[in-house]
C-alpha cells in the first residue's frame, strides 16, 4: 500500500501541471557593468528566498565574481572568444581620466560594446543549449536604453521577460508621460520647466519616440535571432511587465499603466552588519563616504588634491571608495582609500553622516533609504539629471567636478553635516516615508515577477503598445481637425464674398464714383 501511495504521488507530480510561481526557474540578463549586474542580483536574492532556481549570465571573465553574486544564484557563464570587438569592460576603464578631459564615449560606441556583448551570448552554442536545456519560465532583463539586445535572450528562447531599467522613457512603451511636466532622464530639468526647457522636452520626446537612441542601432542581432521582429523597440514592446528603478521620492508624480511598476532603490535594504576592520573605522566618528561608481573609479591627480584639501579641513573620517592604480604618497590622515566597499551598509551606520557621490541611481536612493544626505558631482550620462532632481528636493547640494574650489567643498561639508541641516531633515523624512511602504523595491519587484510567472501579462497590456506612433499621439486626429478649421475658414470666406456681392455693396459704391 505504501508503494502503491509513494507510486501516485510520483504519477501526479508528473501528470498534474506545474504552478512555476511556486518554484520556477529564472534566468537574469544583464550588462556587464557592476552596478547592473547588482541591481538585477538584488531581485534575484529576493526570489531564490522565495524558493526559485535564479541563474545569472555573466562573462568567463567578469571581475570580482565572488562579490556580485550573492549565495543561491548560479552562474551561466559565455565565453568571450566568440566575439571579437571593444568589450564594456574596457570602455568603462579609465572613464574618470577621460570625463575629466571631457572626452566622452559616444552613444553609439557604447552601444556597440553591449551588442558585443549580446553577440557574445547568442553566438554561444554550448551557452545557449544548456539555457534550453534548463527550460525558463520567465527571464528579467536588463532594459538598457542604449542597446536592449538582452531581450534576444529570453525572446530567442522562447521565453516571457521582464523588462528592468533605471533609464525611463515612458513614451517608448506607451506610458502618456507628457512632456510638459515630465522631464526626460537625459535633460537635468525639474518638473517646472520654463517655456524653452519644456520646447526642448518636447522636442526630446518626439526623437526618441521617431528614431531611438542612438540613431544607428545594428540590427544585424536582431535580424539574426528575431527576424520576425522588425524593430528593437518593437522588441522592447514585446515585454511582459516593465520594472522601473525610480520614483516620485527623487523623481517627481507621473501617470502610470498597470504593466509598469516603479522599484526605487532595489539594492537598498537595512544595513548588515560591517566587517570587523570597517566597524572600527567608523565607530564613534563621523563619517563621510565617498564613491564616485564603479565606472569612474580615479580622478586626475590634481582633482583629487582638492578633495584632499578640503577634506583635511573637517574632523570627520572619510572612507573613499578608489579603483585599483597607484594612488599620492600625501593622503590626508582622516581619509581612508577602499577598494571595495559594502556602501549600502556603510550608508545604513549610525555614523555616516554624508555621501559625496557621483549622482548614480542607486547610490542616491541608497542614501535616501538611511537618510543620509548628499554631496553630487555629477559627470556623464543621467547624472546630471539625478544631481538636479536631488537638489530640487533637499536632499543635497549639486556641484561641478570641473570648477569646483575647496572652499566651496569645505563648505558644503559644514552645511550638509550639521545635526540641523535642512538636508538631513529632509532626507530623514524621505527615509521615514520609503519604510512606511508594505514592501521593498526588490520584494515589489518579486511580486510582480512571480505574478507574470503565474498569470502572464497579457491583462495588464494597454493597446497603445500595438498603435503607430502618430495614432498614439492623435497626430492623425489632430490633421483631421486643423483640415476641417481649415476648409470651413476656406468655405466661410467663400460664402461671405457671395452674402456681400448679393446684398449689391460693392456694385453701388462703383456707381456712386462714376455719377461723380
Amino acid at each position: 500500500m505504501v508503494y502503491l501511495s509513494a507510486l501516485l504521488v510520483v504519477c501526479l507530480g508528473i501528470l498534474l501541471p506545474r504552478q512555476p510561481a511556486g518554484g520556477a526557474r529564472i534566468l537574469l540578463v544583464a550588462i556587464e557593468q557592476l552596478s547592473h549586474v547588482a541591481e538585477l542580483h538584488s531581485i534575484g536574492t529576493e526570489l531564490v528566498r522565495r524558493g526559485h532556481d535564479v541563474y545569472s549570465v555573466l562573462p568567463d571573465e567578469f571581475p570580482g565574481v565572488e562579490r556580485v553574486v550573492p549565495p543561491g544564484i548560479r552562474v551561466l557563464q559565455f565565453r568571450r572568444s566568440h566575439n571579437g570587438g571593444i568589450r564594456l569592460l574596457d570602455l568603462l576603464h579609465g572613464m574618470g581620466e577621460r570625463i575629466m578631459n571631457k572626452r566622452y564615449e559616444t552613444p553609439s560606441t557604447i552601444s556597440r560594446a553591449v551588442q558585443n556583448q549580446c553577440a557574445a551570448i547568442m553566438n554561444d552554442k554550448r551557452l545557449v543549449g544548456e539555457m534550453r536545456d534548463i527550460g525558463f519560465d520567465l527571464a528579467v532583463v536588463d532594459g538598457f536604453p542604449l542597446m536592449p539586445c538582452g531581450l534576444l535572450v529570453p525572446h530567442n528562447l522562447s521565453v516571457p521577460f521582464v523588462s528592468y531599467s533605471a533609464g525611463f522613457f515612458g513614451l517608448h512603451i506607451r506610458v502618456p508621460n507628457l512632456p510638459s511636466f515630465v522631464p526626460s532622464p537625459l535633460m537635468p530639468f525639474t518638473d517646472r520647466m520654463s517655456f524653452w526647457q519644456r520646447a526642448l522636452n518636447v522636442l526630446l520626446h518626439m526623437a526618441l519616440e521617431l528614431e531611438p537612441f542612438p540613431p544607428n542601432w545594428d540590427y544585424t542581432l536582431l535580424h539574426q535571432f528575431a527576424p520576425d521582429v522588425t524593430s528593437w523597440t518593437e522588441l522592447k514592446r514585446k515585454a511582459a511587465f516593465y520594472i522601473v528603478s525610480r520614483d516620485h521620492m527623487l523623481e517627481w508624480p507621473q501617470p502610470l499603466l498597470p504593466n509598469v511598476v516603479f522599484t526605487p532603490g532595489i539594492t537598498a535594504v537595512d544595513a548588515r552588519p560591517l566587517p570587523s576592520e570597517l566597524e572600527l573605522m567608523v565607530k564613534s566618528k563621523k563619517v563621510i563616504v565617498v564613491s564616485f561608481g564603479s565606472t569612474v573609479g580615479n580622478l586626475p591627480a590634481e582633482v583629487t588634491q582638492k578633495f584632499f584639501a578640503a577634506f583635511r579641513q573637517t574632523k570627520a573620517t572619510i572612507l573613499w571608495k578608489v579603483g585599483d592604480t597607484d594612488w599620492p604618497a600625501d593622503v590626508p590622515g582622516n581619509v581612508k582609500l577602499l577598494e571595495w566597499m559594502p556602501q549600502n551598509d556603510l550608508l545604513g551606520h549610525v555614523s555616516v553622516k554624508l555621501f559625496v557621490t557621483h549622482c548614480g541611481n542607486n547610490g542616491q536612493y541608497e542614501a535616501l533609504y538611511h537618510g543620509v544626505p548628499m554631496i553630487g558631482f555629477p559627470m556623464f550620462a543621467d547624472q546630471h539629471h539625478n544631481a538636479v532632481r536631488m537638489q530640487d528636493h533637499g536632499y543635497g547640494v549639486a556641484m561641478d567636478v570641473h570648477t569646483f574650489t575647496v572652499d566651496d567643498l569645505s563648505r558644503n561639508i559644514d552645511r550638509l553635516m550639521a545635526d540641523d541641516s535642512a538636508y538631513r531633515k529632509a532626507t530623514q523624512l524621505a527615509s521615514r516615508i520609503i519604510r512606511h511602504s508594505p514592501m521593498n523595491a526588490r520584494e515589489t519587484a518579486a511580486h510582480w515577477v512571480e505574478h507574470v510567472i503565474s498569470y502572464g501579462g497579457a491583462h495588464m497590456r494597454s493597446h497603445a503598445l500595438d498603435m503607430p506612433w502618430y495614432e498614439y499621439l492623435l497626430l492623425d486626429v489632430l490633421c483631421l481637425y486643423v483640415l476641417v478649421a481649415v476648409t470651413c475658414c476656406y468655405l466661410g470666406k467663400r460664402a461671405l464674398k457671395r452674402l456681400f456681392a448679393c446684398c449689391g455693396g460693392g456694385s453701388g459704391i462703383k456707381d456712386k464714383a462714376k455719377q461723380q
